[in-house]
């Protein structure tokens, strides 16, 4: 069995005893999926890490706007870069965020498509979490996850 992946950065990393990610880094700062359960049990952090930075993204562009609406004539340059960064990183969590919610969907496409030309199917299978909501969605359970 392979190692588990954080929620937020997606690398497999050795869990704790409590069953959480290790104490990791990712781009010179902590990483914010350490300390909590991997991707493969819960979506929980990725959720609320994507709705936080997504807040803090508004509150900031709020105040730049509300700057340029006064016709301020120093908006701090810190500022600015804060925006730059928050919003960076708010797309990339919520890219990430996006493409894990239709795990299970890519899941039954591949293995539709990979047991019409090969025969069977090499793939990780999404976690229970996700498949019970995939088929409380769609009120169905495909092949693929019989």
């Amino acid at each position: 069995m392979s190692l588990p992946r954080c929620q937020i950065c997606g690398r497999r990393k050795h869990l704790r005893k409590d069953r959480t990610i290790a104490h990791h880094f990712v781009y010179g700062d902590r990483c914010d999926g350490a300390g909590y359960p991997p991707i493969e049990e819960s979506d929980a952090r990725l959720v609320q890490l994507a709705a936080d930075l997504s807040a803090a993204y508004a509150r900031v562009a709020a105040e730049i706007r509300a700057l340029e609406d006064r016709r301020a004539n120093y908006i701090a340059p810190a500022l600015i870069a804060r925006r730059r960064a928050l919003a960076a990183r708010s797309l990339k969590i919520g890219d990430r965020l996006r493409r894990h919610q239709r795990w299970a969907e890519r899941y039954v496409r591949k293995f539709d498509k990979d047991m019409m030309e090969l025969g069977y199917v090499w793939a990780d299978k999404p976690p229970p979490y996700l498949i019970s909501r995939y088929i409380e969605e769609r009120g169905w359970t495909p092949p693929a996850f019989r």
